[in-house]
């Protein structure tokens, strides 16, 4: 999915990127941004798609090769429509899902 992402470094210089997640969940995503600068806890994040913008912490940072910076963050408010996918709900099971029924052969 294309987003940016607006984040200020450690040391207080503002980092936009644009990039895509590599991972997303009704509750945040993983991204993985070009930087050599770690970020502070708190970012913005734009769905390039629908424009719809939220306020995310850091939940995870791990510098990867080249330079690059995996990041994983989670919305600060509950945001269950920016991705617009519909997600299974918190109690889902893989037990209560109907399977077709095999043809017979």
């Amino acid at each position: 999915m294309p987003v940016a992402v607006v984040a200020e470094s450690l040391d207080g210089e503002t980092v936009r990127q644009d990039t895509r997640t590599t991972v997303v969940s009704a509750h945040g995503a993983l991204v993985v941004l070009e930087t050599a600068a770690e970020i502070k806890p708190s970012l913005l994040l734009i769905n390039k798609k629908t424009g719809g913008e939220a306020q995310c912490r850091v939940a995870y940072q791990k510098r990867i090769d080249s330079g690059k910076v995996e990041v994983g963050f989670e919305f600060v408010d509950p945001q269950p429509r920016f991705w617009r996918i519909a997600f299974p709900p918190d109690n889902w099971s893989r037990a209560d899902r109907k399977m077709p029924a095999s043809p017979s052969k």
